[in-house]
């Protein structure tokens, strides 16, 4: 209930939800972490059957039928919605579910609404030193948050880093929370470009009216998710819905440890030993 399903599954804009997971059963399902974490990966083929059977849930229990319970015009990515695992391993920061209260080593899915993604190029930079070129890396995320089409929110849509993009800048002194500060007050929408885009009305209503509006309340609310490959050419930005709300976090209940076992092992017989990542 949380996650006001009724809301962004009913607008005609396009939101479906993306999910990550922490903890070892990511590993222990399949679920991606590494290279085309969207899927599919024959080796981790856990995010397709999950994010299907959320999808007929919603169409089946909400009656989210297109031109019936959902107007979204487009509908991107609402076969398999987008779910993956953080690549907890090479990430020099907390885990998303610490972040969020969990303790380390829970199992833990957190759900936000998403309405489009874009691929953020860092492979060429004007720079000639590391600080320099990272800097400008998250100045091109920041150029594409500066793209929203929402005013304020608290769901802050979803940033993926691959895990040598966060270690270069955790090791030029960057924590999660140095990133998502320096990204929320870059991406602040200039007054100018809400008044020529029509949006001047909506920030008004959150009282910045003649000021540059915040994508979120403040920069904790941003999610940042270690994900992707071992290389760093690429990150990713998953923009919010007009209707999305705050993210939504919960433990995972796993089913009595004797079945847990034995499903794990009927998955070793029908696809092979797990990988190891």
């Amino acid at each position: 209930p949380a996650a006001t399903h009724q809301s962004w599954q009913a607008t005609t804009q396009n939101p479906f939800p993306a999910l990550i997971v922490n903890g070892p059963i990511a590993k222990q399902i399949r679920l991606s972490s590494g290279y085309g974490v969207m899927g599919p990966d024959p080796l981790h083929p856990a995010g397709g059957p999950i994010g299907r059977a959320i999808r007929l849930i919603l169409m089946n229990l909400g009656g989210t039928v297109p031109g019936i319970g959902t107007m979204a015009i487009y509908g991107p990515m609402r076969f398999t919605n987008a779910v993956l695992a953080e690549d907890e391993d090479g990430s020099p920061w907390e885990p998303l579910s610490v972040e969020r209260g969990f303790a380390k080593g829970s199992n833990v899915v957190t759900m936000t609404s998403v309405a489009s993604s874009v691929n953020v190029n860092l492979t060429s930079t004007d720079s000639r030193d590391a600080a320099g070129a990272q800097r400008e890396f998250l100045m091109r995320m920041v150029q594409m948050m500066l793209g929203r089409q929402t005013p304020i929110r608290e769901c802050p849509g979803l940033i993926l880093l691959p895990r040598e993009h966060a270690r270069a800048l955790a090791n030029l002194g960057y924590s999660k929370l140095d990133v998502k500060t320096f990204l929320w007050e870059r991406s602040k929408l200039p007054w100018e470009m809400a008044v020529a885009t029509g949006r001047a009305g909506n920030v008004k209503s959150e009282g910045f009216e003649g000021q540059a509006t915040p994508i979120t309340k403040t920069p904790k609310e941003l999610l940042i998710v270690v994900a992707g490959g071992d290389q760093s050419g690429h990150s990713w930005w998953m923009q919010p819905g007009m209707m999305s709300t705050a993210a939504v976090s919960r433990e995972i209940k796993l089913p009595a440890k004797a079945n847990w076992d034995a499903l794990l092992k009927q998955a070793e017989a029908d696809l092979g030993p797990a990988p190891a990542r």
